[in-house]
């Protein structure tokens, strides 16, 4: 029994390490930018980080623009779950339910995505309770509305997806790489002009967040389609990200220390 019950924690343990850590979208003039980092924990009894492309490219003639962009943050098994089953999902058979000639986005993300991870979070969140709910995925997905007008949706692993009005961020780097947007992001922004600031926000995060870092994952979604743009990206060198980093916390240091 003692020997059972060691092998089930470790187990879990193994889950609960394979993480992904850090996935940005971002809304343009002319479309969307999808980036992340590309570094992957996984657990092979001691934790062994590598590097992972983490956007998903979907291709499939039932959807409008033809293609889809997934990216997801959280247990490695449950992204790759998910992932399967939306590849594996008759895209046309569905559209034609729906009275559609192709599935935009919305109800791409309405009659799949959704229903895909409720089921996933229903089997082993709440009835095998294999892992809990903040150790499973979060996902940002983008396509097309219409042909040429793309949308991103961030799904919850609950089943629940909320669209991307202006830029979001998914992973235990989120909340830093918004605070880095919100002050490096153009404000009027193109896919072009926004390349350089994505590039060093994951770079920044990775001075703070130990499970972000390796090569960094470019896609945009625009008018000529969902493209890899991943040999555009920028390195912001790390002696650089810690100096920036720095100066801001000794600048809050005397602005501190005067209001004092």
């Amino acid at each position: 029994m003692k020997r059972v019950n060691f092998y089930i924690l470790y187990e879990l343990k193994l889950v609960m390490v394979r993480k992904m850590t850090l996935c940005m979208v971002i809304q343009c003039t002319d479309g969307i930018l999808i980036a992340s980092d590309s570094r992957t924990v996984y657990g092979r009894g001691v934790p062994i980080s590598r590097d992972t492309n983490k956007i998903h490219i979907i291709e499939h003639k039932g959807l409008v623009g033809g293609k889809i962009a997934v990216v997801g943050a959280g247990t490695v098994a449950f992204i790759d779950k998910f992932i399967r089953m939306f590849r594996g999902t008759d895209f046309e058979e569905i559209a034609r339910d729906a009275g559609l000639d192709k599935l935009n986005l919305y109800y791409a993300m309405n009659k799949i995505a959704e229903p895909i991870a409720s089921t996933l979070y229903k089997e082993y969140v709440e009835g095998r309770k294999v892992v809990k709910e903040e150790e499973t995925f979060q996902a940002i997905i983008a396509g097309f509305e219409q042909e040429g007008i793309p949308d991103a949706f961030i799904l919850y692993s609950f089943g629940l997806a909320e669209p991307v009005d202006d830029f979001g961020a998914i992973g235990s780097g989120a909340a830093y790489a918004e605070l880095f947007l919100r002050y490096l992001l153009p404000s009027e922004r193109k896919i072009e002009s926004v390349i350089k600031p994505a590039c060093y926000t994951i770079r920044l995060v990775g001075t703070i967040d130990p499970f972000v870092g390796g090569k960094m994952n470019l896609v945009s979604i625009s008018q000529q389609g969902v493209k890899d743009v991943s040999d555009q990206a920028v390195e912001l060198p790390e002696k650089i990200s810690h100096e920036a980093l720095k100066c801001s916390m000794n600048a809050l240091k005397d602005f501190l220390s005067r209001e004092g």
